[in-house]
């Protein structure tokens, strides 16, 4: 699942990204390098690493056009609004060890479009903040889109850094590619709907427990303190997510929805279609009301599936 959270008035579930600030963490799925994390419940200390642990963002900002930015091959963020977009989002997620990193993105035309038309504005910029410091921070790159002039259907680039990290998770190294798995579409489908149910039974324990792994890979790349650890785990839970909405319904999984795959086919999820607009929605779409004023909501929740090495399992990636 990508981190987020639904916000009213937007019919969606927007990106909410935990941005901790200290050095706890805890993980099972890392490599055994004396100076990375290595165990559950690990204390890293300064001892450890003679880094600076920084939270990397990136800053959209667009008008008149829709685009996808994907971070280490992963979906990190899409819009299909041709409205006025201005959002920021963290990516440390999607870093799960040192070297290079790649942010790639795809800029579209508006929906009934077929060109780029001279109005669309699309900015990307690449930050980061040291934790200790996290009023100040540091652009890395940005890209501006050059003016158009309804003559391009597709703007592709990216951005490439180096970061350096105290951890290496080899969740992705250890994974199977789903895309050459004999039916791995309807296994895909068979686990989106064990989820629905455990969210439309309100089972809270398993609710988190499809979390686990995400959480824990969250908490090492944010540096979660154990304060922290406890206060998102809080705000992860299904009470948390029906606090405000009632009714929830999720939809049926439409007939020509499709699985998409990230990460050299390692990370697979579900794409439909808003049966209104037609716009793209990766994930499951659910239909609620809100608790104030008794409204009617749409919205998604996307889940990011891979299977380890060895297994007939999918997990939450």
């Amino acid at each position: 699942m990508i981190d987020f959270k639904f916000k009213k008035c937007t019919g969606t579930i927007i990106l909410m990204l935990f941005l901790a600030i200290d050095c706890f963490a805890f993980i099972d799925l890392v490599s055994n390098d004396k100076n990375k994390i290595t165990n559950m419940s690990l204390e890293m200390t300064s001892n450890n690493y003679s880094g600076k642990n920084k939270v990397y963002y990136l800053q959209v900002y667009s008008n008149n056009c829709r685009w996808e930015i994907f971070t280490n091959e992963i979906l990190a963020s899409y819009n299909e609004d041709s409205r006025v977009v201005n959002t920021t989002f963290g990516i440390n997620q999607n870093i799960l060890t040192s070297g290079k990193q790649r942010i790639y993105f795809r800029v579209y035309p508006n929906k009934n479009e077929k060109t780029i038309n001279n109005y669309a504005v699309f900015k990307v910029t690449l930050s980061y903040n040291e934790i200790g410091n996290e009023n100040e921070s540091e652009i890395v790159k940005s890209y501006i889109m050059p003016d158009q002039e309804n003559k391009i259907s597709l703007i592709e680039n990216e951005l490439i850094f180096d970061v350096d990290v105290p951890y290496v998770i080899d969740k992705l190294v250890n994974a199977q590619k789903l895309n050459e798995i004999n039916k791995i579409g309807d296994k895909i489908v068979s686990k989106l709907n064990e989820f629905k149910s455990i969210i439309e039974k309100g089972d809270s324990k398993k609710y988190l427990d499809i979390y686990e792994g995400f959480l824990k890979r969250r908490h090492i790349t944010y540096f979660s303190t154990k304060e922290e650890i406890e206060l998102d785990l809080k705000n992860e839970s299904l009470e948390s997510f029906m606090s405000e909405i009632y009714d929830l319904e999720i939809l049926p999984i439409q007939k020509d929805a499709k699985i998409v795959y990230f990460g050299n086919g390692k990370v697979a999820c579900l794409l439909q279609n808003d049966m209104k607009s037609g716009e793209k929605k990766y994930g499951l779409i659910y239909k609620a009301k809100y608790k104030d004023d008794n409204s009617i909501c749409f919205g998604t929740i996307n889940f990011l599936l891979y299977m380890p090495n060895n297994s007939n399992e999918l997990l939450l990636y």
